[in-house]
């Protein structure tokens, strides 16, 4: 009883959103593997999306569900990891509080707003990612999906601790550093022992790898379940999606 106008809208700007964010991941993995490897841009950005192309057309739904919780794994592993080498370079908590009286010296305008005005960008980024409601619509029932995502609020809280630790180190030990976005991988390769920074490497491809492969699964469930019946006005049968 839908209407059939907002439902292809809506099914138009969720498939556009899981594009955008399928390809801001590719861009961003691309740049994290070209800065670790010093390989082609290109063929960074193109090895990523073979990356994870690759396990979620093999397995489907059940790989991405699989591999990111392998990648989780690595990925907490990493950042606490890269998050205690960090505060130790920093000089503990007092090296931290200097940081942060530098930076607040630095400031123009009210923090308060700022601090606002974070939360809302990424309150809008949250709500609105594709591989989330994915995520929703596997779940088992409504308790269980509402306990998985309380348990997630819990533990983003608690994770974002990290990098902000993680940052306020890059700031004082690398001053000069000309891309900040690359703070993380910085801190891996100049700070940690090779074996540490390889964990810590592998934690932000996973990164990466995880959300991206979340986000294709979501554009194509798109793609056959709101845009092919847009067009065509029905559903396609089993023998059309799955071509191999």
């Amino acid at each position: 009883g839908a209407n059939q106008t907002v439902s292809g809208m809506v099914g138009v700007f969720s498939y556009l959103a899981c594009v955008g964010w399928l390809g801001l991941h590719i861009l961003g993995g691309g740049k994290y593997l070209e800065f670790v490897t010093k390989i082609d841009p290109v063929w960074a950005k193109t090895s990523i999306a073979l990356g994870f192309g690759v396990y979620a057309m093999i397995g489907g739904y059940l790989a991405v569900v699989w591999t990111d919780s392998v990648q989780a794994i690595v990925l907490f592993a990493g950042f606490l990891l890269t998050a205690f080498f960090a505060f130790e370079a920093v000089g503990g908590w007092d090296g931290l509080q200097e940081v942060n009286a530098t930076l607040a010296a630095k400031a123009t305008g009210s923090s308060d707003l700022a601090a606002i005005s974070l939360i809302v960008v990424i309150a809008v980024g949250v709500l609105g990612n594709p591989c989330f409601r994915q995520r929703i619509y596997s779940g088992n029932s409504v308790p269980e999906i509402r306990k998985a995502f309380v348990t997630s609020g819990i533990l983003y809280l608690g994770f974002a601790l990290l990098p902000a630790i993680i940052g306020m180190a890059a700031y004082k030990n690398f001053p000069g550093l000309e891309h900040q976005d690359l703070a993380f991988p910085t801190m891996a390769t100049e700070m940690l022992p090779v074996a540490g920074g390889i964990i810590i490497l592998l934690a932000g491809l996973s990164a990466t790898m995880s959300s991206a492969s979340s986000d294709a699964v979501a554009g194509v469930a798109t793609l056959v379940r709101d845009l092919y019946k847009l067009v065509f006005g029905r559903v396609p049968s089993p023998g059309q999606v799955v071509l191999f």
